[in-house]
C-alpha cells in the first residue's frame, strides 16, 4: 500500500510571479523587416536574441511590488572597425537598468561589422499591470504606431505578481520526492501558465491585466494630473507625475524638456543625462526618416 502524506491545511502568502518574454506581436507585416534586420546585423539571429533576452531580463520584486513599468530604449552603435558601444537613452529604474544590461552583455559580441559605423535602437516594454505597448502605440503624443529602422523588434516582459492566501490540501505519492510545499507552488504555476493573465487578489477574486484601452487611459489621467500640480506649483508631484509619463511614451519632446525644468528648480540630476542623450537621438533618427 502507498505511503501517503497529507497536508491538511496550509495557509501562507504566496507572491506568484508569472513572466513572459515575447517580440510584440501587434505588427505583424512590419515585424517581418525588423527580423531581417536584426538577422543581417546580429549573429545569434531573432530566435537566440530573444531566448537571451528571456533569460536575462527579469526585474526584480522590488520593481515588481513598486509597480515600475514603461518602455527602456538603449543604443547599440558599431563602428566602422566593428567596435561596439552600448548607451542608455531611457531609465525606468536602476533595478531594470542592471537586468537590461545583462541581456545587452550577452548579444554584444555578436553584432556584424559591415565596414561602415551604424546604429540601431532596441525598445524594451516592461509591463507588471497597467502598461501595455500594444494600446499606446500610435495612440499618444509622439508615440509611433510602428517601429521602422534604425529601430529593433519590441521586446517585451510582462509580469503578474499576485498576493494571495492559499489554503489547500494535497497528497502525495510516497514515489514523490516533492515536499508538500513545493507540490503547492508547481500547481499554481500549473494554473498561471493556463491562464498567464490571471492575478488572484487576496479575496480570491480574478482580476485581468491591461484591460483594452486601460494603458491610454492612464496615460491621459496622468496628463491631467500634471496640468493640476503645475498650475498649483506643486514640483515634487509634477516631477513624479512626468516620471512615469515619460516611462509610458518618452517620444513626448514636450515632457521630456518639461522634465529637464522640473529638474533644475527641484535641484535634481537623475534623469538630465539621459534625456539629452535622447532627444539628440530622436532628432538624428528622424533627420533619417
Amino acid at each position: 500500500m502507498n505511503k501517503k502524506i497529507t497536508l491538511a491545511v496550509l495557509t501562507f502568502i504566496l507572491f506568484s510571479i508569472y513572466s513572459v518574454a515575447s517580440a510584440q506581436e501587434d505588427h505583424k507585416k512590419e515585424s517581418i523587416k525588423k527580423i531581417s534586420l536584426l538577422d543581417s546585423l546580429n549573429t545569434q539571429g531573432m530566435k537566440l536574441y530573444r531566448q537571451n533576452f528571456g533569460k536575462n531580463v527579469r526585474p526584480s520584486a522590488l520593481s515588481i511590488r513598486s509597480r515600475v513599468e514603461g518602455l527602456v530604449i538603449y543604443e547599440v552603435s558599431v563602428s566602422d572597425k566593428g567596435e561596439v558601444s552600448v548607451r542608455f537613452m531611457t531609465k525606468l529604474n536602476d533595478d531594470i537598468e542592471q537586468t537590461v544590461s545583462k541581456f545587452i552583455l550577452s548579444s554584444v559580441n555578436n553584432w556584424v561589422n559591415i565596414g561602415k559605423a551604424y546604429k540601431v535602437y532596441q525598445p524594451i516594454a516592461i509591463g507588471v499591470g497597467e502598461y501595455n505597448i500594444g494600446q499606446i502605440m500610435g495612440m499618444v503624443d509622439g508615440f509611433p504606431s510602428s517601429f521602422e529602422a534604425p529601430f529593433l523588434p519590441v521586446l517585451t516582459r510582462n509580469t503578474i505578481i499576485s498576493k494571495t492566501v492559499v489554503r489547500r490540501s494535497i497528497t502525495l505519492d510516497k514515489n514523490d520526492s516533492r515536499t508538500p510545499e513545493e507540490a503547492i507552488k508547481e500547481l499554481r504555476e500549473e494554473e498561471l501558465r493556463k491562464d498567464p493573465n490571471r492575478v488572484m487578489s487576496r479575496s480570491g477574486k480574478n482580476m485581468r491585466l491591461s484591460e483594452p484601452g486601460e494603458t491610454t487611459k492612464a496615460y491621459n489621467k496622468l496628463l491631467k494630473k500634471l496640468e493640476t500640480y503645475l498650475a498649483k506649483k506643486k514640483g515634487k508631484k509634477a516631477y513624479l507625475t512626468i516620471n512615469k509619463l515619460i516611462r509610458f511614451n518618452p517620444f513626448n519632446k514636450t515632457l521630456i524638456q518639461q522634465r529637464r525644468r522640473l529638474e533644475k528648480e527641484l535641484g535634481k540630476d537623475e534623469f538630465r543625462t539621459y534625456d539629452l542623450l535622447w532627444l539628440q537621438a530622436m532628432a538624428q533618427i528622424e533627420q533619417i526618416d
